[in-house]
């Protein structure tokens, strides 16, 4: 009995609550309706909604490239701002060089006519002392020796023909450059005023054969009329004999010397 009763409780209950959501149910019925609530307006509002949050993505994805795209201009607009700079300096720098080249082509242009008014005069008092000294060295083997007005090269004559210096051996090389050497030194003691007192001769005889020693040292005996002093250094213990006075250098020890009159 007491069962049922319970049972009978709980069935009223269940009715009740039943009745409530019957109740409830209505009420939002009767409030949908006053909205004006409309199912097919409900869903392309939704649809909507979700077309606006695609769209919305593909912008975040849209900003985030563009700002990838201007970073990468950015960092190119440096690049050509620093390269605008260095084409800047670039500019400047050759107009400061074409400035001085044509400074420096004017310095050229004014050296040269120098040259030409220098060789001009000075050229055939060269050549003529050269051949004077050349003609004595050789023992008059050669007639001639004359100095290039442009190069201010040497060019020895071998019967009726100038011939380049290369064309000939090295005594005659070294003679015909001796000669010339000599005669420079003469001309610039001249023009200057000045008394050349010394010439020094450092391994003139090397290159010559006996003979050509021999008449060097006669020369050098010549050539000592014109200075103070004549100090020739050479290796050819023949010739020591044929000076005034010769002073021999001997090792004494590492990186000792000692200087002798014999």
């Amino acid at each position: 009995v007491h069962q049922r009763d319970q049972l009978a409780g709980d069935l009223a209950a269940a009715d009740a609550r039943i009745a409530e959501i019957i109740v409830e149910q209505a009420a939002e019925v009767t409030a949908r309706d006053a909205l004006g609530y409309d199912a097919g307006a409900h869903e392309e509002l939704r649809v909507a909604r979700e077309s606006a949050g695609s769209a919305l993505v593909l912008a975040r994805e849209a900003e985030r490239a563009a700002a990838e795209t201007r970073a990468r201009a950015q960092t190119e607009l440096a690049k050509l701002q620093g390269a605008l700079e260095e084409a800047r300096k670039t500019v400047a720098r050759a107009d400061e060089l074409r400035s001085e080249a044509r400074y420096r082509d004017r310095v050229a242009t004014l050296l040269d006519g120098f040259r030409d008014h220098l060789v001009g005069r000075v050229g055939p008092e060269l050549s003529r002392e050269a051949e004077s000294l050349f003609r004595e060295l050789t023992n008059h083997e050669y007639d001639d020796l004359k100095i290039d007005d442009d190069t201010l090269s040497i060019h020895i004559a071998d019967g009726d023909t100038y011939f380049d210096i290369d064309r000939f051996s090295g005594s005659e090389t070294d003679l015909a450059n001796l000669a010339l050497r000599v005669a420079i030194s003469m001309h610039l003691s001249r023009v200057s005023g000045a008394d050349v007192g010394m010439l020094v001769l450092d391994e003139a005889l090397g290159s010559l054969d006996q003979e050509r020693k021999d008449l060097m040292v006669q020369a050098m005996g010549r050539l000592s009329s014109r200075f103070h002093q004549l100090f020739v250094v050479t290796h050819a213990e023949q010739v020591k004999d044929q000076f005034p006075i010769a002073v021999q250098i001997s090792k004494t020890g590492r990186r000792r010397s000692a200087a002798s009159v014999i």
